[in-house]
C-alpha cells in the first residue's frame, strides 16, 4: 500500500470522481467509541533507498490523532499548513490512538 485510510466509514470516493487510493479500514464495529471520525488518519509509506518509510498523517479529525501520546497536529488549508508539515514518522514499536483516550490504540511494527 502506499496509503492506508483509517475512519468509521472511509468513502470509496471523494469529491466528484476522485477514487481513493490504497486500502481502507471502515467498520463501525471495529472502532470501540465515538472519537474515531468518519476519515481519520491515514498512513503513508514512502519508498527510500534505505527502505520505506512510514508516515502517520491526522485527516482533520474531530478529537484528534496521537502518537506515543503526542498529539499529530492537523492540516490547515487555510493556514497553509499541508499534511506533508504535519506528517509524523512511524517506527517499529511507536503506539498510536485515534481520539485522546486510547482506547483505538495500535502498535506500529515494521518487519
Amino acid at each position: 500500500f502506499e496509503e492506508l485510510l483509517i475512519g468509521r466509514e472511509v468513502p470509496e470516493l471523494i469529491g466528484v470522481g476522485m477514487p481513493v487510493s490504497g486500502f481502507r479500514v471502515s467498520s463501525p464495529d471495529a472502532f470501540l467509541n465515538t472519537e474515531v471520525s468518519r476519515l481519520h488518519a491515514k498512513l503513508v509509506r514512502r519508498i527510500a533507498t534505505d527502505g520505506p518509510h512510514y508516515l502517520l498523517v491526522d485527516m482533520r479529525s474531530t478529537c484528534g490523532t496521537y502518537l506515543n501520546g503526542d498529539p499529530v497536529p492537523k492540516p490547515d488549508d487555510l493556514g497553509g499548513i499541508s499534511e506533508e508539515d504535519c506528517a509524523r514518522p512511524l517506527r517499529s514499536g511507536d503506539f498510536f490512538s485515534l481520539g485522546p483516550s486510547a482506547v483505538n490504540l495500535f502498535l506500529f511494527f515494521q518487519k
